[in-house]
């Protein structure tokens, strides 16, 4: 048998790919055992090399296996971590999608292509609840955006009440500073 060093070029490859789901896929890969199974797929090698000859080149750095969070439960809560990831495979698929006119050249990486599904709303939805450090925003729902108006207008009116006390003359002498703090 002839030493191909099919592991050190797996190794090599693996060091080649943007993401950590890409270097796992890479671990998955195996000889093929067919000849028109190897020829398929050196023709569609071929024509994501020509892509990536054209500058058809896309960044997969934040792409990330999402898979574990759609195994324990059929309806999970995610924290904001989860559906950030979520909302980035998402986004990545929808740019990936919005090229596809530019694969029309080539047919089996656009067959590929074609079989991207975008889901643009999870993006979306992302941005409209969370703001960039993670905490949900006021657009989230217009109920929250009221509460939250609320306990603004409560928080003013308890600084506004505690401020005239202070300014009162009979309590002055129980006083020992002129200000709030609120805890």
């Amino acid at each position: 048998m002839i030493d191909l060093e099919f592991q050190s070029l797996l190794a090599h490859l693996a060091k080649c790919c943007h993401s950590a789901l890409g270097r796992d896929e890479v671990s998955k890969v195996a000889v093929l055992k067919s000849v028109q199974k190897m020829q398929a797929s050196q023709r569609l090698i071929a024509d994501f090399q020509e892509a990536l000859a054209n500058d058809l080149e896309f960044e997969f750095t934040e792409l990330a296996d999402i898979r574990p969070l759609f195994e324990e439960h059929s309806q999970s809560i995610y924290a904001w971590e989860e559906f950030r990831l979520i909302a980035i495979n998402a986004d990545l698929a929808t740019q990936l999608a919005e090229r596809l006119a530019e694969f029309k050249e080539l047919d089996l990486a656009c067959g590929v292509m074609q079989k991207i599904i975008t889901l643009p709303k999870i993006k979306q939805g992302f941005e409209r609840i969370y703001d960039p450090e993670g905490e949900v925003a006021d657009s989230a729902s217009p109920q929250l955006r009221q509460i939250r108006r609320n306990l603004e207008n409560t928080r003013v009116k308890i600084q506004r009440s505690l401020q005239n006390m202070l300014a009162e003359p009979r309590l002055e002498s129980f006083l020992q500073d002129k200000f709030v703090t609120q805890r």
